[in-house]
């Protein structure tokens, strides 16, 4: 009994640090980002650009 109690801590132990690592440190295996996207990305970060100086342009036409 003790032997098995020993062997279900060890293995709960591995689990708990392989997830806690998993977090941490990405994986080498996972999957790359596709082209698809990585054009979405860069359209998400252009409408966020234009939104932005879209609200300047209005602030400053607010002021004067």
């Amino acid at each position: 009994m003790l032997n098995l109690k020993k062997l279900i801590r060890k293995e709960a132990e591995k689990a708990i640090v392989n997830k806690a690592v998993g977090k941490i440190l990405p994986m080498e295996d996972a999957p790359k980002l596709t082209l698809m996207a990585k054009i979405m990305n860069v359209k998400g970060r252009l409408t966020v650009a234009i939104a932005a100086v879209a609200a300047l342009v209005a602030a400053v036409l607010e002021l004067m």
